[in-house]
């Protein structure tokens, strides 16, 4: 049986970032088949309820160079026999010296077990004066593996990516790094429920949505790049067009961050889009819930007939609000841009995919979908098969501990 070690800032009892609910959750799920789990996380964080096999420690986490050796030799006593980094390059943006961990455990401390550094999202490690000087010490001293984009972590094994995007970003113009990288979508980390038809009827009532209207819903954080403004136009459209639907918008702003810039950027961008809607005139069809716990989701889904997600840049694997909606069965409409996964192209993907930023199209293609109950019933079945084969948590585990080589995103 192996034994693992996860180095993950985000965790229990934190949910936001939206990382933290995946790292705890891998950790649940590594310790049904891993014996014991090794946590390393930051301050504050605690073992999940019913997590007697995963064994934690705080405040390794924090970045600082002794702190990061300290953390090394944590992990070579913790006998694991894989390593597995969760970099989240936000949090530990002002902290670049834990991307030197793999590096410290492979060159001082002597580990032999497998290194795996798993990046949650799409920005480069921010490598300020002082590190990049540290670097350019140690490649003098003879450590070739360390690089300028991603530090020590090319000491790893396996670098693993939520989306093609994401890893062109990171290792471009690195040939001998994508030989040990792959791409694997973010598991779900919100159980899907069925809602009981009695819950859907009384949200219809209460939203003051009749029983034949079809609804649209929109999931997840918001802020800018979700293409709020597109959907809000082509439900305009609609209106225009005298389709009746209307739209549910199901998620919190995206202020939730450490970073004080970005969490008003994106309270401002709420209040612009909901000044966008009254401005349009949709103050009946345009429906604001915010933040929806995870066991009421079911009854938003169930009321649903198809969910809109018009990415300003398209869409990519790692946006784990697709994969809320696939395993809800929701057909998707959503856009496409010139480097898709493949994961989202097909005619049996329960996809509609259509141009970034082109109300137009978008309310055309929901129209189609929302005028043929039979597609709506093709599409549900094909996106469930999407997201079992791709974004399940069996999948992410075995390319995380390289039990199996997955099927090309």
């Amino acid at each position: 049986m192996t034994s693992v070690c996860i180095v993950a800032d985000d965790f229990f009892p934190a949910t936001l970032p939206p990382e933290a609910k995946i790292n705890t959750e891998l950790a649940r799920v590594l310790a049904e088949t891993c014996e014991p789990v090794h946590v390393f996380a930051g301050h504050g964080a605690a073992a999940p309820p019913g997590a007697a096999l995963i064994r934690l420690a705080c405040g390794l986490t924090d970045g600082s160079l002794v702190t990061t050796f300290r953390l090394a030799r944590a992990v070579l006593e913790s006998g694991a026999q894989t390593v597995i980094v969760m970099f989240n390059a936000y949090s530990y943006g002002h902290r670049p010296w834990i991307s030197l961990l793999p590096l410290m455990l492979r060159y001082c401390t002597g580990y032999r077990g497998e290194i795996v550094v798993h990046f949650t999202n799409e920005q480069p490690v921010p490598f300020g004066r002082q590190f990049s000087r540290c670097l350019r010490l140690l490649e003098a001293l003879g450590f070739r593996c360390v690089d300028r984009r991603v530090g020590g972590f090319t000491a790893a094994v396996r670098l693993v990516f939520y989306c093609n995007h994401h890893r062109n970003l990171q290792l471009r113009g690195q040939n001998r790094l994508l030989g040990k990288s792959v791409v694997t979508p973010a598991p779900l980390t919100v159980e899907a429920s069925i809602a009981k038809p009695q819950e859907i009827t009384a949200l219809r009532s209460r939203l003051g949505i009749s029983a034949s209207t079809p609804v649209i819903l929109f999931f997840g954080l918001i802020y800018p790049g979700k293409g709020i403004e597109d959907l809000l136009q082509a439900l305009a459209r609609l209106r225009d067009r005298a389709v009746d639907a209307a739209l549910l918008l199901v998620g919190q702003s995206g202020g939730v961050t450490s970073n004080a810039v970005w969490n008003k950027a994106c309270d401002d961008y709420v209040l612009q889009m909901k000044t966008l809607a009254d401005n349009l005139g949709l103050q009946d069809r345009a429906h604001w819930a915010g933040h929806v716990k995870d066991a009421e989701l079911g009854a938003w889904f169930g009321v649903s007939s198809v969910a809109c997600l018009p990415f300003s840049g398209g869409i990519r694997a790692n946006n784990s609000t697709f994969a809320v909606c696939a395993a809800h069965g929701i057909p998707v409409v959503t856009t496409t841009w010139d480097g898709i996964d493949s994961v989202f192209q097909g005619p049996d993907s329960g996809i509609e995919l259509v141009p970034c930023q082109n109300p137009d199209r978008l309310a055309d293609a929901l129209e189609e979908v929302l005028a043929d109950s039979e597609r709506l019933s093709a599409m549900s079945r094909h996106i469930r098969t999407v997201f079992e084969r791709y974004f399940s948590w069996s999948r992410f585990v075995d390319v995380l501990l390289s039990r199996s080589r997955p099927e090309a995103v």
